[in-house]
């Protein structure tokens, strides 16, 4: 039997890494001049899900990062540039989106969006 462990700061550099591919994501995207319904088509996926991957939440699979590069014509290795010091999505953030996912009324969702848009002066 093989024993492979991991520590705890193995564990941690792993959740960087994620991080910092997940908002290299947005940066590509939003450098590409695509908004995440774009690139959602192009993935044959939903924006949703293309959020989550920015975020955080959900990991990137390897075949995914290679076709989200492809399309928003960055190299495989910009993704992987962990050298970045910009902040970070916020936790609470994260927490906002969760909840607007799990409403199941398309209208309040839609109102939602456009109230805190409005408020954020987008």
């Amino acid at each position: 039997m093989i024993n492979i462990s991991v520590s705890l700061s193995d564990e941690l550099e792993i959740v960087n890494i994620n991080k910092a591919i997940a908002y290299n994501i947005f940066k590509a995207r939003r450098k590409a001049g695509k908004t995440q319904a774009e690139l959602a088509k192009a993935l044959c996926m939903s924006y949703q899900q293309v959020q989550k991957y920015e975020i955080g939440i959900n990991k990137v699979s390897a075949s995914t990062l290679f076709e989200i590069a492809k399309y928003l014509q960055f190299p495989i290795l910009y993704f992987y540039n962990i050298e970045n010091e910009e902040p970070l999505i916020k936790r609470e953030s994260v927490n906002i989106i969760k909840a607007l996912d799990s409403i199941k009324d398309k209208q309040v969702v839609k109102k939602l969006k456009m109230l805190i848009l409005t408020l954020g002066g987008k």
